[in-house]
C-alpha cells in the first residue's frame, strides 16, 4: 500500500495549515503498523473471519426462538403449537395449501378476537391429542373448519365459524365440548360427529347450513343442550346412535326440526325441546330401540313443543316401548302420528288447533299396540281428536271441538266416543319384542 505523505503529517495545534510538521521515521513506522492492522480488520469482518478460529468454531449458535411465543407473539400457517398461544393478529392461511394450526396435548389456542383464514378444502385448527382447546375468535373458510380425531376432552368454544364445509368435525372423539360457537354458511353440517361419545355440544347458534346443523352418526351418550338452529336440512340429525340426549334446545325451519333415526341400534331421549315452522316434521323418530336386548334404557320423549309444522308435530315409526309424555302439538297437520307404536306409554300430551288428527295411533294391532293411551288432551283439530285403528288401553283421555268426532277407538273422558271395533288382544305374549312389521 503507497502511504499519501500528506496523510501521515501530524498537525500542530495553533499552526495554520501550510505549516506542516514532518513526522520522525519512528513515528511513520507506528501509523504504517496501525493503518495496516485496521485494513486487515476490516477485511476480516467483511469476510466474517474475524474470531473464526479453532475456538470460534465451537462455539454454540445462538438459540432460536420458537415462531409463536407463549400467549403472545406470531404464528405461522402448518405450524403444530406445542404450547398455548394467543394470535396477536389476524392470520391468513388462504395460500397455505395445509392444515392451518395443528395443536399437541393440552394446548390451548387462544384467537384473541382475530380471524383466521383456511384455505379451500382444508383443515382450519386440528388436533389428534388430549385436551387441545381452541378458542375465542373467527375461522373463516376452509374443509373442516376445527377438527378433533381419536383423543379426548378437547374444547371448541366462543368461535365464530363461517364459510366452511363443516364448522366442527369430530370422529372418535371421547367427552370433548363443543360450546357457545355460532356456525354460518358452512356447505354441508354446521357440527358433524361420528363414532365419539359422551360429548357435549352446548350453547351453540347454527343457521343456513343446507344439510344438517348438528349430525351424529354411531354415537353414544352425546349431551346436545340449548343449542339453536335454524333453516337447515334436518336441523338435528341423530342416525344409528344409542342414548344421546337432546335437552332444551329450539329448532326453527328446515325440512324436520329433530330427526332421530337409530334404526334398532338405541334409544334416544328428548325432553323440553321447542321447534317450530319445519317444511316437514317437527319430531321424526324410527325404530327406536335397542334391537339386539330389547332392554331398558328405552326412549323418552317429553316435555316437547312442536307448533306450525307442514305435516307432523310428532311423527314415530315403531319406537318399542318408547315413553310420551308432557308434550304439546299445535297448527301442525296431524299432532302426533304414531305407526307401530309397541308397547308405547302415551300420557299427559296436549293437540291443538292441528288440521287433521290430534292424535293417530295407526297399525297398533297385537303386539304393536299401546301399553297405555291416558290423560292426554285434543282441543279444536280439523279432523279427529283421538284416532286408532285398533282400540287403544287408557282412561281420562279428554277432547272437545274436534270435527267430524272427538275420540275413535280410543276411551275418552268426555265428548263424542267412536268404538266400532273391540280391543285387539295380543296372540302372544306381550312381554316378548316386537316381530317386524308386515309380518
Amino acid at each position: 500500500m503507497r502511504l499519501n505523505f500528506r496523510e501521515l503529517c501530524i498537525r500542530v495545534p495553533g499552526v495554520v495549515e501550510s505549516a506542516w510538521v514532518t513526522p520522525s521515521r519512528e513515528e511513520r513506522t507506528v501509523e504504517r503498523s496501525r493503518t495496516l492492522v485496521s485494513v486487515l480488520v476490516g477485511a476480516a469482518v467483511a469476510a466474517g473471519l474475524l474470531f473464526a478460529g479453532s475456538a470460534g468454531a465451537n462455539r454454540p449458535a445462538p438459540p432460536k426462538l420458537p415462531p409463536h411465543v407463549i400467549g403472545n407473539g406470531p404464528l405461522v400457517c402448518g405450524e403444530t403449537l406445542t404450547g398455548s398461544a394467543t394470535l396477536p393478529g389476524d392470520l391468513n392461511c388462504s395460500g397455505y395449501a395445509g392444515t392451518a394450526l395443528t395443536l399437541d396435548a393440552g394446548v390451548t389456542l387462544n384467537l384473541g378476537h382475530h380471524t383466521l383464514t383456511v384455505d379451500s378444502g382444508e383443515t382450519g385448527v386440528y388436533s389428534d391429542a388430549n385436551g387441545a382447546t381452541v378458542t375465542g375468535g373467527q375461522i373463516s373458510g376452509g374443509n373442516e373448519q376445527v377438527s378433533f380425531y381419536e383423543s379426548s376432552h378437547d374444547t371448541a368454544s366462543f368461535l365464530t365459524l363461517t364459510g366452511g364445509t363443516e364448522g366442527v368435525y369430530l370422529e372418535y372423539e371421547t367427552a370433548a365440548k363443543i360450546m357457545s360457537n355460532t356456525i354460518t354458511g358452512q356447505s354441508d353440517e354446521g357440527i358433524f360427529m361420528e363414532y365419539s361419545a359422551s360429548d357435549l355440544v352446548s350453547g351453540n347458534t347454527i343457521s343456513n347450513a343446507p344439510d344438517y346443523g348438528i349430525q351424529t352418526y354411531e354415537d353414544a351418550h352425546d349431551e346436545f343442550t340449548l343449542n339453536h338452529v335454524t333453516n337447515s336440512d334436518d336441523n338435528y340429525y341423530d342416525e344409528d346412535s344409542d342414548l344421546n340426549e337432546f335437552i332444551g334446545n329450539t329448532s326453527t325451519g328446515g325440512s324436520y326440526g329433530f330427526y332421530l333415526d337409530e334404526d334398532d341400534y338405541g334409544a334416544v331421549v328428548a325432553k323440553n325441546n321447542v321447534e317450530s315452522e319445519a317444511t316437514n316434521t317437527g319430531f321424526y323418530l324410527y325404530e327406536n330401540y335397542n334391537g339386539e336386548t330389547y332392554s331398558a334404557p328405552y326412549t323418552l320423549i317429553s316435555g316437547n313443543k312442536a307448533s306450525n309444522n307442514t305435516d307432523y308435530g310428532f311423527e314415530d315409526y315403531e319406537s318399542y316401548n318408547a315413553t310420551y309424555t308432557g308434550n304439546t302439538a299445535t297448527g301442525n297437520e296431524y299432532g302426533f302420528y304414531l305407526e307401530y307404536p309397541a308397547r308405547n306409554t302415551i300420557t299427559g300430551n296436549t293437540a291443538t288447533g292441528n288440521t287433521d288428527e290430534g292424535f293417530d295411533l295407526s297399525e297398533n294391532y297385537e303386539y304393536y299396540n299401546v301399553l297405555s293411551f291416558s290423560s292426554n288432551t285434543a282441543k279444536n283439530n280439523g279432523d279427529y281428536g283421538f284416532y286408532a285403528d285398533y282400540g287403544a288401553p287408557g282412561k281420562g283421555n279428554v277432547a272437545s271441538g274436534n270435527v267430524p268426532a272427538d275420540c275413535y277407538d280410543v276411551v275418552c273422558g268426555a265428548g263424542v266416543t267412536i268404538t266400532p271395533k273391540p280391543l285387539a288382544a295380543p296372540l302372544h305374549d306381550p312381554s316378548a319384542p316386537p316381530p317386524p312389521p308386515g309380518s
